[in-house]
């Protein structure tokens, strides 16, 4: 897979040298009446100062063969990757970020959605950032806080987070 990835890398004029791309997670296919697409992360060397890695998420739709990219996690590692079964509902993305606040010993984990896209030329995911996502999934902390009490966060794993969208798309 890895020479998969480094042909589609080359392929669309990235110059990374093939010891700086690392897979930080497996590829997802995500199979929909309309087509395929394939989900890739791609951890690449970032631009920006301070953060020595990113991980970008793309996207190749396989009715057409076209290659997107999606969304920079930048330095949160990704955990999981995981929908609820229900058709028409998006595609959540887990990850987790150890915590650079002076007084937190911990980890942050978030979980974004990401809509599944059926269109005539195929299947696509995308991430819209004025979509509203759940803020219970979101920056949620496990640790110790600044006044030394153990914070537990109930959203760090995909099946806990799967269970609670089952509940609040029925309703419950």
């Amino acid at each position: 897979m890895c020479k998969f990835v480094i042909f589609i890398i080359v392929l669309f004029g990235c110059t990374y040298v093939y010891s700086d791309v690392t897979i930080p997670h497996s590829p997802i296919t995500i199979d929909r009446a309309k087509g395929k697409t394939i989900l890739l992360f791609i951890q690449l060397p970032c631009q920006s100062e301070g953060e020595k890695y990113c991980t970008g998420m793309y996207s190749i739709n396989m009715k057409n063969n076209k290659m997107n990219f999606i969304f920079s996690f930048n330095d949160w590692k990704v955990i999981s990757v995981f929908s609820v079964n229900i058709p028409g509902k998006p595609v959540f993305v887990l990850s987790t970020k150890t915590s650079d606040v002076k007084n937190l010993k911990g980890k942050y984990y978030r979980a974004l959605q990401f809509e599944v896209i059926e269109g005539n030329d195929g299947v696509y995911v995308d991430f819209f950032p004025k979509e509203p996502q759940y803020d219970k999934f979101n920056y949620c902390f496990d640790g110790i806080d600044e006044n030394n009490n153990i914070v537990s966060c109930s959203f760090k794993d995909s099946s806990s987070i799967r269970k609670e969208l089952i509940n609040i798309y029925r309703g419950i």
